[in-house]
């Protein structure tokens, strides 16, 4: 009786996880245990594994044949494609990085941190090397302070338009692998220095455009002037043509 009991709770077992892997509702199975206690004493036993034990090797058999049925046509919700979804892809992404280190410093970062630092690992950044090799804009590769490719290496180990800056966060000298790599304080540390030498390009580009602006404001009253002297002077001559 052990047996059968095992083969009816595994089957619809199983054809319930098909339909919805989530479903634990076993109710439908109320009615038919309520018949077979009627004609014996029935007792439920979790059995761990197989273990050798027939029954559960004939139950497991049995399961797995009731998951290669035709299932219904039943949609799935949206947290449930959502989650299939995002495990299908948290596996493909680790068998693309087998080299993944998940004692990195870099997960203990800020979000706006990891995108500094991932930026300047992987050169993906919008610095004059990536942007002008990758996708031809700018004039060129070189640095603005002309003595080399606008990179990562450059960036954070030799530009001299940065030199105060990088002398301020790294007063002794530091290896771009610790840099790049290091423990959490060391990445901090560089995730600071491209926001510092972010806010200045920001705070230069500002100082760049209210130059343009005054500069505009300038040649505008320049022109108004001008052309009201020209008014004046129009006004003039009709006055003296009046006269004579």
């Amino acid at each position: 009786m052990h047996l059968i009991l095992v083969k009816v709770y595994s089957i619809r077992g199983a054809y319930l996880q098909r339909q919805n892997p989530r479903q634990k509702d076993l109710g439908a199975l109320e009615a038919p245990l309520t018949n077979l206690t009627a004609v014996k004493a029935l007792t439920l036993q979790w059995v761990p594994a197989h273990c050798g034990i027939h029954g559960n090797e004939e139950a497991d058999h049995l399961a797995k044949e009731a998951g290669q049925l035709e299932q219904n046509d039943k949609q799935v919700s949206y947290s449930e494609e959502k989650a299939i979804i995002k495990s299908l892809l948290r596996r493909k992404w680790k068998q693309q990085h087998p080299d993944l280190n998940k004692t990195d410093s870099y997960h203990h970062l800020s979000r706006p941190d990891q995108v500094i630092v991932l930026r300047l690992r992987t050169g993906h950044n919008r610095m004059n090397s990536h942007m002008y090799k990758k996708f031809k804009i700018g004039e060129s590769e070189m640095c603005p302070c002309a003595e080399g490719e606008m990179n990562t290496e450059h960036l954070l180990q030799h530009c001299t338009l940065h030199s105060t800056a990088r002398k301020e966060i790294w007063p002794d000298e530091t290896s771009l692998r610790e840099k790049l790599q290091g423990d959490l304080g060391a990445l901090q540390r560089t995730a600071s220095f491209k926001e510092e030498e972010k806010k200045k390009k920001k705070k230069k580009k500002k100082k760049k455009k209210k130059k343009k602006k005054k500069k505009k404001k300038k040649k505008k009253k320049k022109k108004k002037k001008k052309k009201k002297k020209k008014k004046k002077k129009k006004k003039k001559n009709v006055n003296i043509k009046r006269a004579t």
